[in-house]
């Protein structure tokens, strides 16, 4: 099951979830919470402005974990980026933020995009971009803030495979390269399955 909490609404969930009897029975399922992938690299829109476009990463883990047998709650926080990357130093450090603490997870998960990559296709002939995005993500216990889990993937994607004339597609530099949003978004997605299919066989 999922259970996803968007902007505004974690102090009604908090609220409700007071009414509700602790997951801690024998026999429920862990409680996992999917928080806000970051990133330490900075990638920017053709104005310059830094753009934050990494919560797919949630809803990727969202649907490659929908098959585990956890229940799984997807927050995002509401919040600056320089209280984001406080909770993400906070969850580094085993603390877990009041704000993921309201929802009673048992464990949760979080991480970055630890770097990226946009260079030249080495097939021949070929003048298209590869970007490629390297993720760590890890899990930690809520009430021990203790680390049960770490993994990095990697995924790929061909700038070719969306070309810039298709209507609708968002344009980012990294760089002095320009590539499309969803191409990035593509890349994210495999490297978020392969973090996922190494937790999956821990579970």
């Amino acid at each position: 099951m999922v259970k996803r909490l968007s902007r505004g609404v974690l102090l009604l969930a908090w609220l409700a979830l007071l009414a509700v009897p602790c997951a801690a029975a024998a026999g429920e399922r862990p409680v996992f919470c999917v928080t806000d992938f970051v990133s330490r690299v900075a990638v920017t829109n053709l104005s310059g402005e830094q753009v934050e476009t990494f919560h797919a990463v949630n809803d990727y883990f969202i649907e490659e974990l929908s098959d585990a047998d956890i229940e799984l709650i997807d927050v995002t926080l509401d919040t600056t980026r320089a209280r984001l990357d406080e909770q993400m130093l906070g969850l580094a450090r085993g603390t877990v933020p009041p704000e993921l603490a309201a929802v009673h997870p048992d464990y949760v998960i979080y991480g970055f995009l630890t770097n990226l990559g946009v260079a030249q296709s080495v097939r021949p002939g070929s003048n298209a971009y590869v970007v490629r995005a390297d993720l760590s993500a890890r899990v930690i216990e809520a009430a021990t803030g203790r680390q049960v889990f770490t993994a990095t993937g990697t995924g790929e994607a061909s700038a070719k495979s969306y070309e810039v004339s298709v209507a609708g597609l968002r344009l980012l530099r990294f760089g002095t390269r320009e590539f499309t949003e969803e191409c990035l978004h593509e890349a994210l997605g495999k490297a978020t399955h392969q973090i996922a299919e190494k937790l999956k066989e821990q579970l």
